[in-house]
């Protein structure tokens, strides 16, 4: 419990500094990011409450924050996705309906002390004599989940069209967010599968909180401009030759190779 707290404690602070650096940007993307950022903050601290609480009802209402802000946490993930991809989404029928199924799931999971359809509890000791109270599924519950796949999927599906449909210079920074999501839904179906004791993918969220951040607002795409040049200098009319600082030359265009019949590696 110990690791899992320091662990979380210290991804969580470079959040916060992520978060910090998301508003000083000045990219139009880095509000949405930044809302991104801060909603995955609104999962933790639900974790936090069941982790640091030995009383059943506080705990209750830790699952329920854990619950409800994980759909919200979804819902801007995909107008994320949407805003990164230039896909139309904010205020289209789409946004408002995953805005309502968002609520309607909300409010349901709140009324779980009522109606006890959501998600019961089971009392278990940690190291230490530490008293933890682990959820178990009930029927509604399944259907939480099945809502937070669909919205899942959807940020897969968008930016694996988009991947597709781009050319290959920008391709790089859609397929390292598409990774990012797919680490993450396979990281968050395995816990919930294994029904882990703690919930280790809230680590995972705030990971990817971060990489999308650095790989939104910080990232260069270096490998794109490479190839960029890189087709720009071999195809260039001018022969050109560099050399390092030992005067050993490190690259010959074909223009270069051609005048100087040149049948070496570049």
């Amino acid at each position: 419990m110990i690791t899992f707290a320091v662990l979380l404690a210290i991804f969580t602070l470079a959040l916060f500094f992520c978060i910090y650096r998301a508003q000083r940007s000045t990219k139009p993307i880095s509000k949405v990011t930044e809302q991104l950022m801060v909603s995955v903050l609104f999962p933790v601290v639900g974790n936090v409450v069941v982790l640091l609480s030995p009383n059943e009802t506080v705990s209750s209402i830790g699952f329920m924050i854990y619950f409800a802000s994980t759909n919200w946490m979804l819902a801007y993930a995909l107008r994320y996705v949407c805003e990164f991809c230039d896909y139309k989404y904010h205020k289209t029928w789409l946004e408002r309906l995953v805005g309502l199924f968002a609520g309607i799931d909300s409010v349901l999971i709140f009324l779980n002390p009522l109606l006890h359809h959501c998600f019961g509890m089971d009392q278990i000791l940690l190291s230490g004599d530490h008293v933890y109270y682990r959820y178990y599924s009930l029927w509604y519950h399944y259907f939480h989940l099945g809502f937070s796949y669909i919205l899942t999927g959807l940020c897969l599906l968008l930016l694996f069209i988009k991947i597709i449909k781009t050319s290959a210079l920008y391709r790089e920074k859609y397929i390292v967010i598409e990774f990012s999501f797919l680490v993450i839904a396979v990281w968050e179906m395995y816990y919930v599968l294994n029904r882990s004791v703690l919930e280790y993918s809230m680590i995972a969220y705030v990971a990817m909180a971060i990489l999308l951040y650095f790989f939104t607002l910080e990232y260069k795409p270096y490998f794109a401009t490479y190839r960029m040049f890189n087709e720009v200098l071999t195809n260039i009319s001018e022969a050109l030759l560099f050399f390092d600082g030992d005067n050993k030359c490190i690259y010959v265009n074909r223009r270069a190779k051609e005048i100087l019949d040149y049948a070496g590696r570049s």
